[in-house]
């Protein structure tokens, strides 16, 4: 048992870090005063203990206003995610006309749409559209054997002459998955003499 707590990594040594940590598991987000109030802490004791975690890459936080007073919303952060693959988790709210953390939540529904395993990935065309800012420029693949659950394709493309590798997350789209970039703009910078994988 000894040899389980000497590995505990040494951001959790201490209580409120801890705290912070198991609050976060069971909730979406916690915004600072809930956690302030939660932990019992001084606003001063709880600040450095949220930027020592952000410092370690174990939370990810978001700036807003809300009804003009500053609210500040704390979450976990996946394994090794960047900043790029943070702002891929947001969806536009159009009723808010802004955009929004993507949430993942469980439940303890016993029936749940699980993923078809057979689902697959099948190359259809590479299709490049030039428009008046730039080239919209994608491969092209049809999904074969989905589930009616929402699917977001972890996707990494790799410029063969660099070697620059971009990772970013994409939904489908017609029951397609438009891999690439943008008319005007997109998840990495597109060259027309470019080869991609």
């Amino acid at each position: 048992m000894k040899d389980i707590l000497n590995e505990l990594d040494k951001a959790f040594e201490n209580r409120v870090r801890l705290g912070i940590m198991s609050a976060l598991v069971v909730n979406d987000y916690l915004d600072y005063n809930t956690l302030k109030q939660l932990l019992g802490v001084t606003d001063g004791n709880l600040a450095s203990h949220l930027k020592s975690l952000e410092k370690d890459a174990y939370i990810h936080f978001k700036k807003e206003f809300i009804e003009r007073k500053p609210n500040t919303k704390y979450f976990l952060k996946y394994s090794k995610q960047t900043e790029r693959e943070s702002n891929e988790m947001r969806h536009w709210n159009s009723d808010k006309k802004e955009y929004e953390k993507v949430y993942w939540k469980t439940t303890d529904k016993k029936s749940l749409d699980t993923l078809n395993s057979n689902l697959t990935l099948e190359f259809d065309k590479t299709e490049v559209i030039h428009y008046g800012c730039g080239p919209d420029a994608n491969a092209i693949f049809n999904i074969k054997n989905k589930s009616s659950s929402e699917v977001w394709y972890k996707t990494e493309v790799v410029d063969i002459k660099t070697n620059e590798q971009t990772t970013y997350y994409i939904k489908e789209w017609n029951e397609q998955l438009h891999v690439g970039h943008g008319m005007c703009a997109g998840a990495f910078t597109f060259n027309n003499k470019g080869k991609y994988k």
